[in-house]
């Protein structure tokens, strides 16, 4: 088993899932500015979020070279655009508002580093959130929840929420798709002792 493990992450949501694999890890937060490859057009949402996990993963394996590394990244995608987590109130409105009553795809890049080896995958879930009128929108803004978060929610907000999976993880929406990780580090392990 693996006695250093990292997560290159700064997300509350991730280390949580992450306890379910590993009792006790550190945490690195990736510090690679992803405004470059977000920029870039030629990626498909899968590579593009397969992308930004590597990258992150990679800046923080050089600071932890003998750790081994998870690093993960979710986007939020309505009708194929990408909606990040929300500049202010007003846009996390713009997009809850947008989100409500309509099955949308979270994409959760990630890579496992160990040495000069590497997985990396991107996991999809579909999702539906219900019908929302704006004062629950309002509420829900109001708690600051969704400031932090992709497309403006959490799906463990399920208080404030009437959000369903569809297909794909719940780990996956919250961040860290354990089903694809942990089949993984099997191999990783096989593979690295």
């Amino acid at each position: 088993m693996f006695e250093d493990v990292v997560l290159a992450s700064s997300s509350p949501r991730r280390a949580d899932l992450l306890k379910a694999l590993f009792p006790t890890f550190r945490i690195v937060p990736s510090q690679f500015d992803e405004r470059e490859v977000k920029k870039r057009c030629d990626l498909s949402p899968k590579a593009l979020v397969a992308t930004l996990a590597l990258s992150k993963g990679m800046e923080v394996q050089r600071r932890e070279p003998s750790s081994l590394v998870i690093a993960a990244d979710t986007m939020v995608f309505l009708d194929g655009v990408a909606l990040g987590k929300p500049r202010d109130a007003n846009e996390a409105q713009d997009m809850l508002s947008a989100l409500q009553g309509r099955v949308h795809e979270v994409l959760t890049g990630w890579c496992l580093l160990k040495g000069h080896t590497t997985f990396v995958g991107a996991s999809e879930s579909k999702v539906l959130i219900g019908p929302m009128d704006s004062a629950r929108i309002a509420a829900y803004i109001a708690t600051g929840s969704p400031l932090d978060k992709a497309g403006a929610y959490g799906i463990q907000d399920d208080a404030s929420l009437d959000c369903r999976v569809l297909e794909g993880s719940r780990s996956n929406v919250i961040g860290l798709p354990l089903e694809d990780i942990e089949p993984a580090l099997r191999e990783l392990e096989k593979l690295v002792g």
